[in-house]
């Protein structure tokens, strides 16, 4: 009878195959996670509306597949792609779809979910 014995070790300890994968994940992701940190864009608290605002200086709610794609450093055919796939949220104006800026944040910061 043939026997295979294995035991995974985190550092010097013995762990559960759980933790030992949870301990290979996150060591593969924390490179990911400092770039993703690096990226972030810090965002100004919304300024309350005066008459004397210029209407470049208001960020809008949403924008287009095209602008998107520019801020995300994706193409447009991606960004259509999790459009189609439903893993990035969007709204319709019309035939125009567009991508609320919360959303583009949140993906910087957190990525694009799995497919659903």
């Amino acid at each position: 009878m043939l026997t295979i014995e294995l035991r995974f070790k985190d550092g010097e300890r013995e762990v559960p195959l759980d933790r030992f994968v949870e301990s290979i994940l996150q060591r593969a992701i924390e490179p990911f996670r400092r770039e993703i940190q690096q990226l972030r864009i810090p965002i100004s608290p919304p300024t309350p509306h005066t008459g004397e605002q210029q209407e470049s200086e208001i960020r809008p709610r949403a924008v287009g597949i095209k602008q998107t794609a520019e801020m995300l450093g994706l193409s447009s055919a991606t960004i259509r792609k999790y459009v189609s796939q439903r893993r990035i949220h969007f709204v319709r104006a019309g035939s125009r779809i567009l991508i609320p800026m919360k959303t583009i944040d949140r993906v910087l910061v957190e990525g694009i979910g799995a497919k659903r």
